[in-house]
């Protein structure tokens, strides 16, 4: 089960962010981003970024997914998981006319994310 995941991260993270700034990430280790979670401003270290560089862009993946995206959401490209789902007929996409966060379709995600891992 995947939420807004960050497809193409390291790419799309060099090309938002810009030369200039990836360069100033790496020197300082550290990259100011909203987490959700605490509901606050966290730091990112470089390694995240170093690390995501060694993988490849598109990896083969050949398992069954339920994938939710907002399609407001400004943080992942939606376009992104829709090619990624087009393309993967083991894949299945749910839209929500939400954010990045999902947390006013929190109880639909659930039902189906129960019934996606409860199927045999």
């Amino acid at each position: 089960v995947l939420m807004a995941p960050a497809l193409r991260f390291p790419r799309r993270c060099e090309a938002g962010l810009g030369q200039a700034a990836v360069a100033e990430w790496e020197r300082t280790d550290r990259l100011p981003v909203f987490h959700y979670g605490f509901n606050e401003r966290r730091y990112l270290r470089y390694e995240l970024l170093r690390d995501a560089l060694t993988y490849e862009d598109d990896p083969a993946f050949l398992q069954p997914a339920l994938l939710f995206h907002g399609r407001r959401d400004p943080v992942v490209p939606v376009a992104d998981s829709i090619e990624f789902a087009d393309s993967r007929p083991h894949v299945t996409l749910r839209l929500y006319d939400s954010g990045h966060e999902l947390t006013d379709v929190v109880e639909d995600m659930f039902q189906r994310s129960a019934r996606f891992l409860t199927a045999s």
